[in-house]
């Protein structure tokens, strides 16, 4: 039911001595309408603040009412700490609304609550927390600061870290750091230069420079070289290096091949700093007139073999000639031939090639390589017969 100034939304009837009691909920605190409830009979009607009283008559009998209009409130939401609330009026189908103080934000609840007809606000208090921590800067060099609830969070340059941007993260910066190095020589030494690299810091904080070489030129036999430069940074611990090798070799000599009807027996180690070869002569085969058949072949610092090609002969008598060191069968003599190599190397005058790779200086580490005719090599493996003629093999 409604009036012209409110509304009844319920009715409850409680019988008593005097009568009846209509309780009605209404917003308006007077109703002024006769027929406000369209009561049949109605003969009388009074209205008080909050009551209307009125009389009506139904066979022959009269009736007296109340109607009883009670106010609906919601009662004080209460206030929020660094902030106010707009509006003062809670009663039912009121609404206000939260404000923060400057600097502060409405978090967690309602921006504005209406209070209902069950005497309750609706939605839940918000409250205000402070959003302007970065308005103290805090900040440091040159961080970018975002505010976030009661506080606030720093984005760091390069270089920064830390809660404020306060820790020195900076590594030293280099440039100019000089690749590795090989360099061929038919010297025993070479002079070598090389460029000092640079070191900076972006925060302008003292570096200790220290290096291996105190120059940037040096005289290296052959060998390999470490070069190095560092940049410590005091203030945080941090080391920025420079770090290139530099490789002194002789040149290299062209691929030797074992001379036909022969063996070639050379160190298999450190090929890169020398090589020092002996031959032997397959069983009735031996060196030309003039050779000498103990004369060690060498590969050259300037990159050629000394002396020239090997050259053995088919021997028709052993008059004139040198007899060279012979085998009847490599695979089997193979390893009394690594022997007799790796002690005539330790007493010549290339035992310094031993002595200096003392651990690699062995028998199994001694090459061995063979070239024979084809109508007395023969190669067995898993069974099969191979002919070798030239390098090539040819199935049988």
């Amino acid at each position: 039911m409604s009036g012209r100034h409110g509304r009844i939304v319920t009715v409850n009837v409680m019988e008593n001595k005097c009568g009846k009691e209509w309780y009605g909920y209404t917003k308006a605190k007077t109703v002024v309408h006769s027929n406000f409830l369209h009561v049949p009979h109605l003969i009388w009607v009074m209205i008080t603040e909050g009551v209307m009283l009125f009389v009506t008559m139904a066979a022959h009998q009269i009736h007296t009412f109340a109607l009883v209009l009670l106010e609906v409130t919601c009662g004080d939401p209460g206030s929020i700490s660094n902030g106010n609330i707009d509006g003062n009026q809670f009663t039912y189908g009121d609404t206000i609304k939260y404000n923060c103080n400057t600097d502060y934000m409405l978090i967690d609840g309602s921006l504005t609550r209406t209070c209902q007809l069950n005497g309750l606000w609706n939605g839940t208090k918000p409250s205000c927390a402070f959003f302007n921590s970065c308005s103290s800067i805090p900040c440091q060099n040159n961080g970018n600061c975002t505010n976030v609830q009661d506080s606030y969070t720093c984005q760091c340059e390069n270089g920064w870290s830390g809660k404020n941007c306060e820790i020195d993260v900076q590594p030293p910066v280099m440039s100019n750091c000089s690749n590795d190095m090989k360099i061929l020589t038919s010297d025993l030494t070479k002079s070598v230069e090389w460029t000092i690299p640079d070191f900076t810091d972006p925060h302008n904080t003292s570096l200790s420079i220290t290096e291996n070489y105190v120059i940037n030129n040096w005289t290296f036999p052959w060998g390999d070289y470490n070069i190095s430069y560092s940049a410590l940074k005091a203030v945080n611990g941090h080391v920025t290096e420079c770090l290139f090798e530099i490789k002194i070799r002789p040149f290299p000599c062209q691929t030797l091949s074992a001379p036909l009807n022969g063996a070639l027996l050379c160190n298999n180690w450190k090929t890169d700093y020398g090589q020092y070869c002996l031959y032997w002569c397959q069983e009735d085969y031996t060196v030309a007139r003039g050779v000498d058949p103990t004369s060690w072949f060498i590969c050259g610092a300037s990159g050629s073999w000394f002396p020239g090609a090997i050259r053995v002969s088919y021997l028709q008598s052993t008059s004139g000639y040198k007899l060279a060191n012979v085998y009847r069968n490599c695979t089997e003599e193979e390893g009394m031939m690594q022997a007799y190599y790796i002690n005539k190397l330790k007493e010549s005058e290339f035992s310094y090639f031993c002595n200096k790779f003392h651990d690699e200086c062995t028998e199994e580490n001694t090459a061995v390589l063979l070239k024979q005719n084809r109508r007395d090599k023969r190669l067995h493996f898993n069974s099969a017969v191979y002919h070798v003629t030239e390098g090539k093999k040819q199935g049988k």
